[in-house]
């Protein structure tokens, strides 16, 4: 670091005994030690003046010389360089999934409605976010970030289909997406909330307000279970039968819980109509469900979306009624 001061005398008419003033400069390099907390600042004094001048002028300015890599972005309380938001179900074709979701729950036994019901609410795909602030003594003042989130390829977002995760900013009891704010920068102690949308991979930046080389980055990724798991609920709540074919072309054919209810894990996803069927006080009901009708993947949690339930309400099998009068009867009757 230079820092430099220069200073020229002014032509005066004076007797030719007076010297005339040089021109002069000078120059002292800074090479500031690495700072041990997250900065160091330096006064800088430099004074000058004419030869024939009594007094000195001076001048200062302040450094500040910032630890490098000071920042660290830290995801679920932990500096990672990646993060997978994700649930997992492990095997093939089952009416009985184990599911371990990201929050580090397994749930099993959805064999009810209720059992069902109480997995909607797990599956959010959500984890908190900030940087380092325990490391260092970082000023509410000087020291704000900025936030953004990129393609994978690190290019902008440009529309909603390309974002996997939003960044979530709690404001009261809500939380909401940074571009519905008008902040550029957040406190330093700020925790926002990541929140997985969709298939994909985005990276996620915090950068020094006012000094953009001092950031970090981590690398997002999202794998949702759509197309994989689905959630149903049959009326009438009875045993229903259920068969369709899947994305290798294989034919199944399973059956509900006893009230109707059913999470399917279906690794190949539907790739047919599914068609349905059940009995009822001795009453037959049949249904078909469009494939594109089929609705499943982690919702955002930051919005209170459920994972998505399929309700499928069957028909009444078809009935004919045949009335016979006596007349009828006579020409149906049998010759002994």
């Amino acid at each position: 670091m230079r820092v430099s001061s220069r200073s020229r005398s002014k032509r005066t008419a004076r007797p030719s005994t007076q010297r005339r003033e040089k021109a002069a400069s000078g120059s002292y390099t800074l090479t500031p030690e690495t700072p041990q907390q997250l900065k160091d600042c330096y006064i800088v004094t430099a004074k000058a003046k004419n030869g024939a001048d009594p007094t000195w002028s001076i001048a200062s300015a302040t450094v500040t010389v910032y630890r490098s890599g000071a920042l660290e972005i830290l995801t679920g309380g932990e500096s990672r360089d990646e993060v997978t938001l994700k649930n997992t179900i492990s095997g093939g074709t089952t009416t009985a999934p184990s599911v371990s979701t990201y929050a580090g729950e397994t749930i099993g036994g959805l064999t009810s409605a209720q059992a069902v019901a109480g997995l909607r609410s797990e599956l959010s795909l959500m984890e908190t976010i900030g940087i380092n602030t325990r490391d260092f003594d970082w000023s509410i003042l000087y020291d704000t970030v900025k936030w953004s989130t990129s393609t994978g390829q690190g290019g902008a977002v440009e529309d909603e289909t390309q974002r996997a995760v939003s960044l979530n900013y709690r404001e009261g009891s809500l939380y909401a997406p940074l571009e519905q704010y008008s902040y550029s920068s957040y406190l330093p102690q700020t925790i926002l909330l990541l929140s997985g949308l969709r298939d994909g991979t985005n990276t996620v930046t915090a950068a020094h307000s006012a000094l953009p080389a001092l950031r970090d980055t981590v690398k997002v990724n999202v794998e949702t279970l759509k197309d994989r798991l689905y959630l149903f609920q049959f009326t009438p709540a009875v045993r229903t039968e259920i068969s369709y074919e899947d994305g290798k072309g294989e034919t199944h054919t399973l059956y509900t819980n006893s009230d109707g209810s059913l999470a399917l894990f279906e690794p190949n996803g539907i790739a047919s109509d599914l068609r349905a069927a059940a009995v009822s006080s001795s009453v037959s009901y049949r249904g078909t469900v469009s494939r594109l009708a089929l609705k499943s993947g982690e919702g955002s949690g930051v919005r209170g979306e459920l994972y998505p339930l399929n309700t499928v309400e069957l028909r009444r099998a078809a009935v004919a009624q045949v009335q016979l009068s006596a007349r009828t009867a006579r020409r149906w009757r049998t010759p002994a």
